[in-house]
């Protein structure tokens, strides 16, 4: 969603509250899509501060389907982000194209969705795991540790002493 800047920066100290909605259903990033699996619509705060500088407050609640990093069931993971961001809109302009960090900010106006994927990116956790004794996978043949354990050779030789084994296996 969008929001049009122009009516709140033409006065100073103008207050606008805007209730918005994320519009995507799922989180795209670097380490997978995430169904999102509930949203709630965002109330927005947009204040005037002068000189083309505007303070942004909302509360981001959004839960995210993300799978185990060890199991890869997956985990029902609720965010809720507090944002407060002061945005001087004349750096925005400066910098053109190649400032980043101003991203959600098109033409001059706010884009709720980018907003909200920048926070979400920030605040996702570098590891997902579905409990904390989570067991994981076989490495051999996959099976969910977590539902029982499998039949698979669970010995794991170094292979820089396969010479030595071999050595015992002939006083065998």
């Amino acid at each position: 969603m969008i929001i049009h800047l122009t009516e709140l920066l033409s006065n100073e100290g103008k207050v606008k509250d805007v209730t918005a909605e994320y519009e995507s259903d799922v989180f795209s990033s670097a380490y997978g899509d995430y169904t999102i699996t509930d949203k709630k619509p965002l109330s927005i705060r947009l204040t005037n501060l002068g000189k083309k500088t505007i303070l942004i407050e909302t509360e981001i609640a959004i839960t995210l389907s993300i799978p185990c990093d060890r199991c890869l069931q997956d985990v029902s993971r609720d965010f809720c982000i507090e944002v407060t961001k002061e945005v001087d809109l004349n750096d925005a302009q400066d910098a053109g194209d190649d400032f980043e960090e101003l991203s959600f900010l098109v033409d001059g106006d706010l884009d709720v969705d980018k907003l909200v994927y920048e926070e979400l990116l920030i605040n996702l956790p570098a590891k997902t795991v579905c409990k904390s004794d989570c067991k994981g996978l076989c490495r051999k043949c996959g099976k969910n540790l977590n539902y029982g354990i499998c039949d698979c050779d669970t010995e794991e030789l170094d292979p820089r002493m396969a010479k030595i084994r071999d050595i015992f296996k002939n006083f065998d």
